[in-house]
């Protein structure tokens, strides 16, 4: 059986100890690395390139964003593109759909009503085995292309 890595990025450390008390159930996933700093996540996503990543956008007891995150990941030149799913308090549509166009893969909306660490990690179960080609878009592409559609 494959066991796959996620990096977690979060600064609440009630929803890091659901997502890793989950995870130490599993046989198929382990968690690499947790942080709530946008600039030692991706030290940790170069140095273990874990094939899952759950990122929350806002960071409000840490360093940067999730969006941090994923405008560096160009920047990696990594050959493996994992899934990404990002956890968050916030509701635009906006930052929505510049979080897509800069690589994530589902948005949880922490406040919805069957918001758990199962159903990330279900999700992620179901997602991780189909390989991602690719690359990532390059945040200036993203802001020209947002501006464009003003």
């Amino acid at each position: 059986m494959n066991t796959y890595g996620i990096l977690l990025l979060e600064d609440d450390i009630n929803d890091c100890k659901k997502i890793t008390d989950y995870v130490s159930t599993l046989d198929d996933f382990n968690v690499v690395s947790i942080s709530n700093d946008s600039n030692k996540a991706i030290k940790d996503i170069k140095k273990y390139q874990p094939q899952a990543r759950i990122l929350d956008l806002e960071l409000h007891k840490g360093c940067g964003s999730g969006l941090d995150v994923l405008k560096a990941l160009p920047s990696l030149k990594l050959t493996r593109f994992p899934y990404i799913v990002i956890t968050t308090n916030n509701v635009s549509n906006i930052t929505y759909e510049v979080a897509r166009k800069l690589g994530a893969d589902y948005i949880f909306y922490k406040h919805e009503a069957d918001y758990s660490a199962k159903k990330i990690i279900e999700l992620l179960r179901l997602a991780i085995t189909i390989p991602k080609t690719g690359s990532y878009a390059q945040p200036d592409d993203v802001i020209k292309e947002l501006s464009a559609e003003e």
